[in-house]
């Protein structure tokens, strides 16, 4: 068994990991910017879309009001991508005007990696042991009539819309497709755009997408929903199709997964995904076993989002027509319950 490259303490009681968990937790719904006598914490995942003029005025305007030597703390606790958001070069350019003292700053990220010239601190992977908390036990058996891929999305995006589309059509009649994001919400996005995307548009008029019937019972139906709510119904979508399309928070990123390629690791889920650039390459860092055995797998080199969306498309067709289909699946599925225990370890370790 491969060495797993993940963040365990050596010596940590259940008390400790509790307090780790909650502190983690607490950070990540806070608000977006919080000042005391001793610290000022920013809120990275305010900032999920982009970094807009708006925030930097605001944050300039905190920081010459309010800035009297405090430690400067930016929480990026949900994989935010303070790159490419400008996150970052906010405060480089903060610390360039002597507005605030370069060793004031502290960044609180998932990166494994840090190659950037501020302090930082590694934040714990809480979502690998929280989310099997709120995990229910599944049927460990597909429905008979299960489709061949599903992909559940909350949030809207362009590229998660380019995803949905692409799946519908590369498996007509045999996808499970939850798209949460209302048609007008859509509209309003592409409305700013002429000539082009009007058979997706249309397509999205008349689709009917599936729904997660339990999780509408509980909550109404809002256009995003937290992941301990996906997370405690995901039983009840996991047998309805084979093959899970993840679509990841950060499809620019490679260096974090959040509970939604993690529900797939715990439960034993065969998926593809969309993030990064060689996002496959971080989970199989881990220990975890991805599925080049069975699914062309380059599609996570691809350079673009829409480039690997298209990518994967082909290499799940390629499956899909495969006389050996069901065995290649059931390849998959072993490859799966692997990764199962794999995820199981690393909660032992925790």
């Amino acid at each position: 068994m491969k060495d797993l490259n993940f963040p365990i303490p050596t010596s940590v009681t259940a008390a400790d990991v509790g307090k780790v968990l909650e502190s983690d937790m607490s950070r990540a719904f806070d608000k977006m910017v919080t000042v005391t006598d001793t610290e000022i914490i920013v809120q990275a995942h305010y900032f999920n879309n982009n970094f807009s003029i708006i925030h930097e005025e605001a944050l300039l305007d905190i920081f010459e009001t309010y800035y009297h030597g405090q430690q400067i703390i930016i929480s990026a606790s949900d994989g935010e991508n303070i790159l490419n958001r400008g996150i970052l070069n906010f405060f480089e350019d903060l610390c360039h005007k002597q507005i605030v003292p370069r060793k004031a700053v502290v960044f609180e990220t998932t990166h494994r990696q840090w190659n950037y010239d501020f302090t930082h601190k590694k934040l714990n992977y809480y979502v690998v042991q929280v989310l099997k908390n709120n995990l229910q036990p599944h049927s460990e058996k597909i429905d008979v009539d299960a489709k061949f891929v599903g992909c559940t999305i909350s949030r809207f995006t362009p590229i998660r819309f380019r995803l949905a589309y692409e799946l519908d059509q590369s498996f007509i009649n045999d996808n499970f497709l939850i798209f949460r994001p209302s048609v007008s919400k859509v509209n309003e996005h592409f409305s700013k755009i002429n000539g082009a995307y009007t058979q997706e548009l249309e397509w999205m008029k008349s689709k009917k997408f599936d729904e997660d019937v339990m999780l509408n019972h509980s909550l109404e139906k809002h256009s995003q929903v937290g992941w301990q709510a996906s997370a405690s119904t995901y039983h009840t979508l996991w047998p309805k199709y084979q093959i899970e399309c993840v679509a990841e928070t950060d499809s620019l990123s490679n260096y974090f997964f959040t509970e939604k390629t993690a529900k797939c690791l715990a439960t034993g889920k065969p998926f593809v995904v969309l993030s990064g650039p060689g996002y496959l390459k971080t989970l199989q860092n881990f220990g975890f076993k991805t599925y080049s055995d069975v699914i062309d797998e380059s599609y996570d080199n691809a350079l673009t989002p829409t480039a690997r969306v298209r990518s994967m498309m082909q290499s799940l067709t390629d499956l899909y027509r495969s006389p050996d289909k069901e065995i290649k699946i059931q390849k998959l599925n072993h490859t799966a319950e692997y990764n199962k225990s794999i995820y199981d370890e690393i909660l032992r370790k925790i």
